[in-house]
């Protein structure tokens, strides 16, 4: 996998100002199952209600279980229709994969994590606020993993504006 390096600085937009508080966290590994999405990151939503139509339907909602997305390409570099995007839930270790569903573990390990506020479609200048100036002052190395992101908040119950949304970025 290559290391997204985001950057939304198109044209004469100027990167975001707004600062973040963000932990360093060691993480245990993480199982999930989900659904590939291919295309554009911002039309991964039916993809989403797919996974939870399933998950609902295999009893995968308890009060462990947390959404994610596994973010695969920078949509800067990569053409958008070939975007891979995994839209997940967490699973126990014995859990068995069927039809297209996807089981994989997440690395356990160090992540630098920040707490993203506001709606998902203004996830992009968040990104590109963690990884360029976050990452290029904290002295920290990114291992080759992609980023995640787990939702904290419940999108059919939040105002998108509340909406809040863990970035871990995988670091060395």
């Amino acid at each position: 996998g290559v290391i997204p390096k985001m950057n939304y600085q198109k044209g004469n937009k100027t990167m975001s100002t707004t600062t973040y508080d963000v932990r360093i966290v060691d993480l245990e590994p993480l199982n999930v199952a989900g659904l590939r999405h291919v295309g554009p990151y911002q039309n991964a939503g039916p993809t989403f209600q797919r996974l939870c139509q399933w998950a609902g339907m295999n009893g995968l909602f308890n009060a462990e279980a947390k959404l994610l997305g596994i973010c695969h390409d920078d949509p800067n570099v990569t053409d958008e229709s070939k975007i891979r995007f995994d839209c997940c839930i967490t699973v126990g270790e014995s859990f068995q994969a069927d039809g297209d569903i996807l089981k994989q573990t997440l690395e356990g390990g160090r992540y630098a994590v920040l707490r993203h506020t506001g709606p998902y479609t203004e996830l992009a200048p968040t990104y590109d606020w963690f990884f360029s100036v976050w990452l290029s002052g904290s002295g920290e190395q990114l291992r080759d993993l992609p980023p995640f992101e787990i939702y904290v908040t419940d999108p059919e119950r939040t105002p998108p504006e509340e909406l809040q949304t863990d970035i871990y970025l995988p670091l060395e």
